[in-house]
């Protein structure tokens, strides 16, 4: 269970610099002018590991409500908090990606995908390369909903 938990907190913290960005596509393809600024809480979180390719992790972990939050601001700024653990940076988009450029002692940037937006639904993906392995491989889908 730590290693889930410290695999999951370097994307956790990444999400939490989510801010102002505008809806993409939805699941289904569609489109629209939906909006993701706002507050937003992480349900549930998908996890699975591949080693060499090969999947040896498959899990999901619910979250309490209000355990890790986004808020995105119209100035395409956000900020997250992941218990007593704070962050923030500002987001772009494109198409169905989104771009978080996180704030901390190094400047660092993640690409995320939107899977989902629609009404308080926000599904984010995530696909990050191991660095203890470069044979390891780790893919979290975020489930968010609207506060």
């Amino acid at each position: 269970m730590k290693k889930i938990l410290l695999i999951l907190l370097p994307v956790l913290i990444a999400l939490q610099i989510l801010s102002s960005c505008k809806k993409e596509k939805d699941k289904d393809g569609g489109s629209g002018n939906q909006s993701i600024i706002g507050n937003w809480t992480n349900r549930n979180t998908q996890y699975r590991a591949y080693y060499k390719g090969n999947l040896y992790k498959d899990t999901s972990v619910n979250l309490p409500d209000g355990e890790q939050t986004l808020t995105f601001n119209s100035d395409s700024s956000f900020s997250a908090k992941r218990k007593e653990n704070t962050g923030g940076g500002t987001f772009s988009t494109t198409g169905d990606s989104l771009k978080m450029y996180i704030k901390r002692d190094k400047d660092t940037s993640n690409d995320f995908t939107v899977y989902t937006l629609s009404g308080d639904a926000l599904d984010i993906y995530y696909k990050w390369k191991g660095t203890i392995s470069i044979d390891s491989s780790y893919e979290y889908i975020l489930h968010f909903k609207r506060k």
